[in-house]
């Protein structure tokens, strides 16, 4: 549509006639299927630019990114790996202390203690499941908690258990 056209309301013949100029046409991509073989190579070939674009954007930060205040570190190699190949941080930590992964379809989870969801120091981490998480984050919030929770992992600060890149 011209930009003179632009905010015009069309006539009702108008409408009719792009209806029915378009009726039974399909678009490029409608009814064209691939065999698997061909798909997962395309999936394949998207994966590995994809990689490559990576180290090369002006915004990399190393395969570290922040979202919602979680901490995300790239490691494609994982089980646990979200669809971009990310994991939690915290649950890096956690793992390494434990010597094993998380069990994140029986529901293992990781419970900041002091709230903060960027604080993934291993003293700052509770192994939990989805039920018991949900109990506490509870009771802390209905005995009023938080702050106390803070300020005493704010007095123990120690060191962060380092994790292999």
């Amino acid at each position: 549509m011209s930009e003179s056209h632009k905010g015009k309301k069309q006539s009702e013949e108008t409408i009719k006639k792009r209806s029915d100029a378009l009726k039974g046409h399909k678009g490029y991509w409608e009814g064209k299927h691939y065999p698997k073989e061909i798909r997962e190579k395309i999936s394949k070939t998207h994966k590995e630019r994809q990689v490559n674009v990576r180290e090369k954007c002006a915004t990399w930060k190393g395969g570290i990114i922040n979202k919602d205040g979680r901490i995300f570190v790239l490691k494609s190699d994982h089980p646990n790996v979200n669809k971009l190949g990310y994991v939690r941080r915290s649950h890096l930590v956690v793992e390494k202390a434990l010597g094993r992964c998380l069990n994140t379809k029986k529901g293992e989870m990781v419970h900041h203690i002091d709230g903060k969801k960027d604080d993934d120091r291993n003293q700052n981490l509770l192994i939990c499941n989805q039920g018991y998480h949900t109990r506490l984050e509870q009771k802390i919030k209905r005995l009023g908690l938080n702050e106390y929770f803070s300020s005493l992992t704010e007095e123990r600060n120690g060191p962060m258990l380092e994790i292999d890149g």
